[in-house]
């Protein structure tokens, strides 16, 4: 199914970019769309080292990790969050090098690799969910509807 517009196809791109907790620029409407797409397309995060991936189309999500589908579902609000990182063993009660992975729709988690990952992977979480607000800002101030 193809996105409805620019800015559902942006969106849609930026479930990858996401999990990388990636910067967005001081002044993300200088950027042009071509530009902010090829920095999605670019990116290489925690995400591609433990194979997670998590794609909405028309509020049907699915979540696959490490090659395998292990989610699928109507997504209630407007985007699903994956997060993925190694932990470090310190922060964390997990030893060193365990992969965690979880998957947010909206606020509400719908997946994690194993029990208790998404609340170590809250920080993250939360930087995601801001710049996900402040690209989907960028992208109503460049007018892209």
């Amino acid at each position: 199914m193809k996105p409805k517009s620019i800015k559902s196809a942006i969106l849609l791109s930026s479930v990858i970019a996401l999990t990388a907790v990636q910067s967005v620029p001081a002044d993300p409407p200088k950027i042009g769309p071509d530009r902010l797409l090829e920095n999605l397309d670019n990116s290489k995060n925690s995400q591609d080292q433990v194979n997670l991936k998590a794609v909405n189309i028309n509020g049907k999500g699915t979540v696959t990790y490490k090659g395998q589908e292990v989610w699928k579902g109507e997504v209630k609000s407007d985007q699903l969050t994956a997060i993925a990182k190694a932990s470090n063993g310190k922060e964390s009660k997990y030893s060193e090098g365990t992969e965690l992975a979880a998957v947010w729709d909206g606020d509400k988690l719908v997946w994690e690799n194993i029990h208790g990952a998404a609340n170590d992977l809250q920080p993250e979480f939360q930087k995601a969910r801001q710049k996900a607000k402040e690209l989907k800002d960028a992208l109503d101030k460049m007018g892209l509807k």
